[in-house]
């Protein structure tokens, strides 16, 4: 079924499992379900350090935060593989049309707890800068029309981050929140980092003009915060830069 090798402590866990490959989709990563009776784990194999950062942010929430029990982690042959537990219920993308209020509402409540968490010992950090940096590295330092990306950097405000805060990684069950998955890019960042992804996956899943009218208003209103828009199209344009 995989095609290379697999460490043996991580054939060992497997023992007894039933093995199928998982329909959630990430970029660069293959996701497996491992079975056994009652008992659902999910394993991840990839290339490229992200699981092994994925690890050590799960580690450090603990259970602090309704996530994926982090199991195992193991290295071989290049790939990276990442054990983890179950989290219950389906993606906001995949909610019936008549849920989808109950479900931008639990993101956004999801969203605020994860921004309150305290980010003492955080393992990772993303600073405007270093994103600044690496588009100027990317683009040229002069490049035209690019003076925007110093002149207008606004004064961060770390907190803890997603870092890819989209619906097909908030899981809502009868339209409360089950949990919040992928946590690869999690560390400390400008909460704005958080509403970008949110609401261009927001248009993205449930159609632009739509998530402008009605769903980021509903995601804002619930999270409590008056949106800086101005904030909020620097950290846009720096998004789209860096796709």
């Amino acid at each position: 079924m995989f095609g290379y090798e697999l460490p043996g402590e991580l054939r060992d866990l497997m023992r007894g499992c039933d093995v199928r490959r998982h329909p959630h989709y990430e970029a660069g990563t293959e996701i497996y379900l491992l079975q056994r009776g009652d008992e659902r784990l999910y394993l991840k194999v990839a290339r490229g350090g992200g699981l092994g950062r994925e690890w050590l942010v799960l580690r450090w929430i603990g259970d602090r935060l309704p996530v994926p029990e982090p199991v195992w982690f193991g290295e071989e042959g290049g790939r990276e593989f990442l054990v983890s537990g179950e989290v219950e219920g389906i993606p906001v993308y995949l909610v019936y049309e008549g849920d989808r209020s109950d479900a931008v509402i639990a993101m956004a409540r999801a969203l605020r707890m994860i921004h309150s968490l305290d980010p003492s010992g955080c393992p990772f950090s993303y600073p405007v800068e270093g994103k600044v940096s690496a588009l100027e590295e990317k683009l040229g330092a002069d490049g035209p029309g690019l003076s925007w990306l110093r002149e207008g950097m606004p004064a961060e405000e770390p907190v803890f981050t997603h870092g890819d805060y989209c619906l097909p990684n908030v899981l809502v069950a009868e339209g409360e929140l089950g949990g919040v998955i992928d946590w690869d890019f999690g560390g400390l960042a400008d909460r704005y980092v958080d509403f970008v992804l949110a609401v261009w996956s927001l248009g993205y899943n449930f159609g632009v003009g739509e998530a402008e009218r009605v769903w980021a208003p509903l995601f804002f209103e619930e999270y409590g915060v008056e949106l800086d828009r101005e904030r909020f199209r620097y950290y846009w344009r720096i998004n789209e830069l860096l796709d």
